[in-house]
């Protein structure tokens, strides 16, 4: 799953600026958005994973204490398998 200008990724405005200057340096260096969810019940809280062929990095937005972490891990060839399914779909 790639980042398309139709889809509708509406979030705070934290959010918003993180994925502004974020998203332009991931894709820079091979990284892809792979999932993304939103929870608007939970405070607007978002949790999104970008994967490249090496690592995987989920960014979460915490909309209740209004907090925004990021984790970094190296894939094991077990998640490696699963961003190549996924991006073949």
């Amino acid at each position: 799953m790639g980042i398309t200008a139709d889809m509708d990724r509406s979030v705070d405005a934290v959010v918003a600026r993180a994925r502004e200057l974020l998203e332009p340096l991931l894709e820079e260096h091979g990284y892809r958005l792979a999932a993304e969810y939103f929870a608007p019940a939970a405070f607007g809280s978002v949790h999104s994973d970008y994967g490249s062929q090496t690592h995987r990095l989920e960014m979460a937005w915490d909309g209740k204490d209004r907090w925004l972490w990021f984790r970094i891990q190296a894939l094991t060839i077990a998640l490696r398998t699963f961003f190549d399914r996924a991006d073949a779909i």
